[in-house]
């Protein structure tokens, strides 16, 4: 198991009445560096620094729960 964290990105699709809303939420999760609203397919990408190991939780128990949220893609970084 590789428990050394890493960066990783998290695109999200969402009700675009509620992007702000959904920021500052997903900005109080523990892990999360930066969540920016963009143009294009997804609505928000969310930058986190955590662990492999940690990251399915945090996707799954945690950003997907945000109101509002439609889907996610999520992204591991490679150095």
């Amino acid at each position: 198991m590789n428990n050394s964290n890493n960066i990783c990105f998290v695109l999200i699709s969402c009700d675009e009445r509620f992007v702000q809303d959904i920021i500052e939420e997903i900005k109080s999760i523990d892990s999360v560096i930066d969540a920016q609203h963009v143009q294009g397919m997804y609505d928000i990408i969310v930058q986190l620094e955590t662990s492999n190991d940690s990251l399915k939780e945090i996707v799954q128990t945690k950003i997907r729960y945000v109101d509002g949220i439609h889907s996610t893609l999520t992204l591991l970084g490679t150095s």
